[in-house]
């Protein structure tokens, strides 16, 4: 079996398996005609060698086939599967790092952080506000004082917390 360079060309580009399947059905032809010549000649120890070099081509060519439809299913799949995209982090609001500095317990007490979080998901999705705005703040501020009042020296004037 012979091919042409355009039909090299073709093949080449289905990849590394496909070139490998061409190169084993040359290298199959040859075994082939060796095999005819040892019958002709007579030479059963050529003829078995040929017959082995038959058989494993059989095998080899079937593994590449199955490598691929592999690689095919795998293209597939890759095309199937998008990346997640990335979410887009935004530099958070100068206030909100006000607010974190003034509120020194914020990252350090555990409880009273996912309380903050807990108040700002409620603040913002139930009771609609901005969480840029003034009253967003005043809101989480009178509400963490509500709910944790022995953890503030003075609940109307300082954020700090009684240790």
């Amino acid at each position: 079996m012979a091919f042409s360079s355009d039909q090299l060309l073709i093949e080449s580009e289905k990849g590394v398996p496909a070139l490998r399947y061409i190169l084993s059905n040359f290298i199959r032809d040859i075994i082939k005609d060796n095999l005819k010549k040892a019958l002709n000649a007579k030479d059963n120890d050529a003829v078995v060698k040929a017959q082995e070099q038959l058989a494993q081509i059989a095998i080899d060519q079937q593994r590449l086939k199955e490598a691929e439809k592999l690689l095919e299913k795998g293209a597939e799949t890759k095309e199937e599967i998008k990346a997640p995209e990335k979410p887009e982090y935004k530099k958070p609001d100068p206030r909100a790092e006000q607010w974190a500095e003034d509120n020194e317990w914020f990252g350090k007490d555990e409880v009273m952080t996912y309380a903050a979080f807990g108040i700002h998901k409620r603040l913002i999705e139930q009771e609609g506000l901005d969480p840029n705005s003034e009253e967003y703040y005043k809101s989480l501020d009178a509400q963490m004082r509500n709910n944790f009042p022995q953890k503030f020296e003075d609940s109307n004037k300082s954020n700090r917390v009684v240790q």
